[in-house]
């Protein structure tokens, strides 16, 4: 699977973020690029365990769908946001995409 490194940020709760924070591997939100209304599934490989909302963390991102689903959003720089169903519940900035 190809994978993508990007800057994350969930936000806070109050802010209309999770109830608590993915810990650890297997989360699997969607991300929506600005710009764009296309929902692209990923798996976020792991979530440190210190990282509390509101904070950015560099993550993993594994695309789940390489080969059937069109991914070249994924850009150096190119700003996302991570949903779960219509939900926003962070945001991020993609680091390094191959």
């Amino acid at each position: 699977m190809k994978c993508i490194s990007a800057k994350i940020c969930f936000l806070k709760e109050s802010e209309g973020g999770r109830a608590c924070m993915p810990v650890g591997a297997g989360y699997s939100p969607h991300i929506v690029f600005s710009g764009t209304e296309d929902y692209l599934a990923v798996h976020v490989l792991e979530v440190p365990k210190d990282t509390q909302q509101g904070e950015e963390f560099i993550g993993t991102i594994e695309l789940m769908y390489p080969e059937g689903v069109d991914y070249s959003a994924f850009r150096n720089g190119a700003e996302f946001e991570l949903l779960e169903g219509s939900r926003i519940v962070g945001s991020g900035k993609v680091e390094a995409a191959e």
